[in-house]
């Protein structure tokens, strides 16, 4: 079963967001041929949440006001053995576009870094999840 992930984000500093939807792309439809919103609507497959960024950052400790609003960057990372477990890793980043510091939603000056997250998950929680392999073989000419 193939998933495709997105990122959902946007707003300011604090803004309430959830990341990490996807669309299962099993029983989808070849649409290249289709155009126009109305044509397109028919076949658009269904979201699932796999991460709610804010409230598992929250639930760790770290105040929504301090959750940058530009989440970006998303990759999937090696496994890794936690408590006896085999988990399945998720980074993620932000992107400051270059500001050390932003105003926040009462104007005042904060600092805007940038962060990366990661999360480990379970197969249970994102099912059908496959991780890529690669070879170590490069395949273009700048060797």
């Amino acid at each position: 079963m193939h998933t495709a992930r997105t990122i959902a984000s946007g707003g300011r500093v604090g803004a309430a967001r959830a990341v990490a939807p996807g669309c299962r792309l099993s029983g989808a439809t070849h649409v290249s041929a289709l155009a126009g919103a109305a044509t397109l609507a028919p076949f658009a497959v269904p979201k699932i949440l796999f991460l709610d960024l804010v409230k598992a950052l929250t639930a760790a400790g770290i105040g929504a006001i301090h959750i940058p609003a530009k989440i970006e960057g998303m990759a999937f990372g090696q496994d890794v053995v936690l408590n006896g477990s085999v988990k399945h890793t998720l980074f993620i980043a932000n992107d400051n576009d270059f500001l050390a510091a932003v105003l926040d939603k009462n104007n005042a000056t904060v600092d805007n870094p940038n962060q990366y997250f990661v999360f480990a998950f379970d197969d249970g929680d994102l099912p059908g999840f496959v991780p890529q392999k690669f070879t170590g073989e490069r395949d273009d000419e700048d060797r």
